[in-house]
């Protein structure tokens, strides 16, 4: 199983000459922590930031939708 490897190894699996696992399950995990900083960084900022509230809402429905 993936989620028990470290992620040297991880990346070595999706190396692998093989279709399993494939490109789409990696881009939607490296989509879905990308859009978790994105509403980590609004949820910090809300003072400086007049979007922070519906920037944080965005990231954190692409992220449930990628997971």
């Amino acid at each position: 199983m993936l989620t028990g490897l470290s992620l040297p190894a991880l990346l070595e699996e999706l190396a692998a000459p093989r279709e399993v696992p494939g490109a789409g399950s990696a881009l939607a995990v490296a989509l879905a922590m990308a859009a978790a900083v994105v509403q980590m960084a609004a949820r910090l900022s809300p003072d400086s930031w007049a979007d922070a509230a519906g920037v944080a809402a965005q990231a954190e429905s692409l992220r449930e939708r990628a997971t």
